[in-house]
């Protein structure tokens, strides 16, 4: 089992800290109005095990940012969750890509973007 290999931390003032210092960010909410904890494990490069729902799905892409899993499905999320636990490969893809996505959703990149693309539109007539 997953029996000294898993800590449950609580509420914690320091969320940066102990995602960074995860090997992955699990989370069995079946709800999620504007999830920020997916984000800010992949702002950490750590790859989210996590239900499939509103929220959630608008910032992990299922197999490439982190896994998803059909809400209430506690068997596929156990799998999937001890799949992750032996593949640091596969953490380590998918937590790369997640923190590529993150980079590219910077204000100050997409700010430079728009600049960009408006000056190639020329001046305005």
């Amino acid at each position: 089992g997953m029996g000294g290999r898993v800590r449950f931390a609580g509420e914690q003032d320091e969320a940066f800290d102990w995602m960074a210092a995860a090997d992955l960010v699990a989370m069995t909410s079946l709800y999620e109005g504007h999830a920020l904890v997916p984000l800010e494990a992949m702002l950490c490069g750590r790859p989210v095990l996590a239900m499939k729902v509103d929220g959630v799905e608008d910032s992990v892409e299922d197999g490439v940012t982190g896994i998803l899993i059909r809400p209430g499905d506690t068997g596929a999320f156990a799998a999937r969750l001890a799949e992750l636990a032996r593949d640091p490969g596969l953490r380590r893809r998918l937590g790369d890509e997640a923190e590529a996505r993150v980079d590219r959703w910077d204000w100050q990149k997409s700010l430079l973007q728009y600049r960009n693309l408006l000056d190639a539109l020329g001046p305005v007539r």
